[in-house]
């Protein structure tokens, strides 16, 4: 009896801290620390904030890598750290008065393994409002979850003027999967041409706004008129981890090309598989053809 009351009681240890695989971020996303709920996105309308779509004039295929390697690991670490890759094809069509787009995502690394088709729509609800949904069917094998899922997410943008836009999305609004249930509220504010500044707070758990907040901070200068660089700090108790992003995009008239690096390191130890002193880099590349 005691024996089953020990590992009924660690099992639900082991569920509670069990590991998340991270949500993809494009390659612009990882620049910025993952902040961007509140700017005007396109490639992102499958991954982020589905409602921004709705105020882009361009279509665009876009395709993208990632890989993820322990730049430093922790003393203790006495398990094998599965390097990860991940890879992102996604159509993002503006052409019609129903704008949205269409997705498909591959992540396998040290979290589990992640396949997701999603697809996306959005439309406005006045002039300056949009609201959008993502749908996600996912399959997953992970700590979290060993199966194949159903998701969504919604998402509202507001142009409250020429320098300064809002965001806010809430995935999983059904609750769907617990784990994955999150909410962000974003703004980008454009100091002027060339100076943009982007905020997104959040959180895992409505309940205990504190216990999973979510904060992300960056910077984006546009110089040459076709380069931006971006830099982004972020502190995430619901994915556990905190750190700084950074990278290049140069944007012609037909293609794009995005580059990024993300440092991480673990906020809290909170399961036997994470180590504090484990630090992460992960790079990401992007191509996109704009029509």
């Amino acid at each position: 009896m005691y024996k089953l009351i020990i590992l009924i009681f660690l099992t639900n240890i082991t569920i509670a801290h069990a590991q998340k695989i991270n949500e993809l971020y494009s390659t612009r996303l990882m620049q910025s620390g993952g902040a961007g709920v509140g700017s005007l996105l396109i490639n992102e309308t499958t991954l982020l904030n589905p409602a921004s779509i709705v105020f882009l004039p361009r279509s665009t295929f876009n395709y993208q890598k990632n890989t993820k390697s322990i730049q430093e690991e922790d003393d203790q670490r006495d398990l094998d750290f599965k390097e990860g890759l991940s890879e992102l094809i996604s159509i993002q069509d503006t052409s019609t008065q129903l704008k949205g787009g269409l997705s498909y995502t591959y992540q396998n690394g040290d979290e589990g393994k992640r396949k997701r088709l999603a697809l996306s729509s959005a439309g406005h609800l006045g002039k300056d409002l949009a609201m959008g949904i993502i749908y996600k069917y996912t399959q997953e094998e992970s700590e979290i979850i060993d199966n194949d899922y159903h998701q969504f997410t919604l998402g509202f943008t507001q142009v409250l003027s020429e320098n300064m836009t809002f965001g806010l999305i809430i995935v999983d609004p059904f609750n769907k999967i617990p784990e994955y249930s999150h909410a962000l509220l974003g703004v980008q504010y454009n100091l002027n041409e060339f100076i943009q500044f982007l905020a997104d707070v959040g959180s895992g758990d409505n309940a205990n706004l504190d216990k999973e907040a979510i904060s992300k901070l960056a910077i984006q200068i546009n110089s040459f008129e076709y380069f931006y660089f971006r830099y982004g700090r972020f502190h995430d108790k619901y994915l556990n981890e905190k750190g700084a992003s950074f990278g290049l995009s140069w944007v012609g008239p037909k293609f794009s090309v995005d580059y990024a690096i993300k440092n991480a390191e673990i906020i809290e130890e909170k399961s036997d598989r994470l180590f504090t002193d484990d630090k992460f880099i992960e790079t990401s590349f992007a191509v996109s053809i704009l029509f």
